[in-house]
């Protein structure tokens, strides 16, 4: 769900991506919203990191690989990153934090992999967050998946 608009001139720019589902009418349609991270300089991800993640979820129980990706949706006006050929969602848990986070990755063909948006959507408006340490954590679930309770990657 997306949050009210509070501001008349509200400038914020969301993702919804829409899921894969064994019935594909409207009610039963699984979605889910995250908001843009609109920033001067785009925040790579490490070229080797998605397929690490893909490795992992052959070996450990608490990290899952699937492709479940329908549609991606842009909302609002003027997005930095359009069209990319291809997107990532990670989910993830950390064992010593119980706030479920996600980051949406889309593939910038001039660039590689980026971070374009983040959930909760709540996360973001707290401002609490810091994206050195998103890319900290993912770093992290590479070379500590036992420190999460669940890591999912879908495309």
């Amino acid at each position: 769900m997306l949050p009210k608009k509070n501001i008349k001139n509200d400038t914020r720019k969301f993702y919804k991506i829409l899921f894969k589902g064994i019935l594909d009418s409207e009610e039963n349609i699984l979605n889910l919203t995250f908001e843009v991270l609109s920033l001067k300089e785009p925040v790579k991800i490490e070229p080797t990191s998605i397929n690490k993640i893909k490795e992992l979820a052959i070996k450990r129980e608490n990290i899952f690989f699937f492709q479940n990706i329908k549609e991606v949706l842009q909302l609002g006006k003027d997005f930095q990153f359009s069209n990319c050929p291809y997107y990532f969602i990670l989910l993830y848990k950390l064992k010593s934090n119980s706030m479920k986070k996600g980051i949406l990755i889309g593939n910038v063909k001039s660039i590689g992999d980026v971070i374009i948006g983040i959930w909760p959507i709540e996360f973001n408006l707290k401002k609490s967050f810091n994206l050195n340490q998103l890319i900290s954590e993912i770093n992290h679930m590479i070379n500590n998946p036992d420190d999460f309770i669940n890591i999912t990657l879908i495309n």
